[in-house]
């Protein structure tokens, strides 16, 4: 469990489990932000349910305030043991440009991910290799390279289709050989979501499957990652210390889903009372939890009244003071991540 003193981690979904980021995801505004509470609601980065951290090395996304009061996102380097009992930190950092994005493992403010879209993966000894892959029209003979970027090989593949994958290796009749595949079927550039594990064999013999292609899949060009170990299962990122390889390559996906943006929630903003005596009440109706920043402007086009503040669904409240200002008419401005609302105030 994380105390986080109330600054926001990324997380799964709605609950309280901290994301499992790999070297060069994008934490900015649009990111999944959950904030941790007091004791014993704390983000957790292990649960009895959740153990996708197990052994893994990774990065943890946070935001908090600096001293301007502005929003600055970060990253903690960290790795869990193979128990899940504890983690050890690494490194971490921060970008200084408010609401900017950063990417996992950045450290040189180029605002660019630091190596490439896709995390890395590669293996250390050549005792075992991939001698060819064969999917969809791709058919590469290959020798051990720890890891080898093919990407310019593409496979072609439809929605809803299948398609036979073999994979050969060197010393396929070796007892506790291990292969994987990914594809990244809905180009996120990650391998971590429904579906996109699509082959796994541990022993020996022949390596051969069946790519089932998601009719929800998105239309395009995205990767697949094909990776080998002996003796133990990694996932798609990070150094294998053992024998065996990763190779990358292209697939073009025809007859999925086209990228569409999400409907326009359509967020007000309620005052009450309104006129009033410059003390008075905001509420926000239908926006998530998230920063917002408050921002009251005179007729003059000066902001006399600025405020940054979490919004949370079970009280999406705020209070103003605006008694010790002249009356008049005030714009109110509400400024998130991905909407600005305005309300006129009368104080009288």
């Amino acid at each position: 469990m994380f105390e986080t003193y109330g600054k926001p981690f990324i997380c799964e979904g709605n609950t309280k489990n901290v994301s499992l980021l790999y070297e060069g995801d994008p934490i900015n505004s649009s990111s999944n932000w959950v904030f941790g509470k007091q004791y014993p609601d704390f983000l957790k980065v292990r649960t009895s349910s959740y153990r996708v951290w197990d052994g893994q090395e990774g990065y943890i996304g946070f935001q908090f305030l600096d001293e301007r009061k502005k929003i600055l996102n970060g990253w903690f380097h960290i790795s869990v043991n193979a128990s899940g009992s504890s983690f050890t930190l690494h490194d971490w950092a921060y970008s200084q440009d408010p609401n900017a994005t950063l990417y996992a493992g950045e450290t040189s403010g180029t605002g660019n991910p630091p190596s490439g879209d896709y995390c890395s993966a590669s293996t250390d000894l050549d005792y075992n290799e991939i001698t060819r892959v064969q999917f969809a029209g791709i058919n590469n003979a290959s020798s051990w390279n720890g890891y080898s970027d093919f990407t310019s090989q593409t496979a072609n593949v439809s929605a809803g289709q299948s398609y036979p994958l073999e994979i050969s290796v060197l010393n396929g009749h070796w007892p506790d050989v291990d292969v994987q595949a990914w594809v990244d079927w809905n180009s996120d550039r990650d391998f971590n979501d429904e579906n996109e594990y699509v082959y796994f064999k541990r022993g020996s013999g022949s390596f051969n499957g069946t790519v089932s292609v998601p009719s929800s899949a998105q239309s395009g060009t995205t990767r697949m990652r094909v990776r080998l170990a002996y003796g133990n299962t990694p996932g798609p990122c990070g150094v294998d210390t053992y024998m065996g390889e990763v190779e990358d390559y292209s697939v073009n996906i025809s007859g999925g889903a086209l990228a569409v943006r999400e409907p326009t929630v359509m967020r007000t903003i309620s005052l009450y009372p309104n006129p009033n005596e410059g003390l008075f009440m905001v509420k926000l109706n239908r926006y998530d939890e998230s920063w917002v920043t408050l921002k009251i402007v005179n007729m003059e086009g000066k902001v006399v009244y600025e405020k940054i503040s979490f919004i949370q669904k079970e009280a999406p409240y705020e209070s103003v003071n605006l008694r010790n200002y002249p009356k008049g008419l005030y714009n109110l401005l509400v400024i998130s991540k991905d909407h600005l609302g305005t309300q006129k105030i009368v104080v009288k």
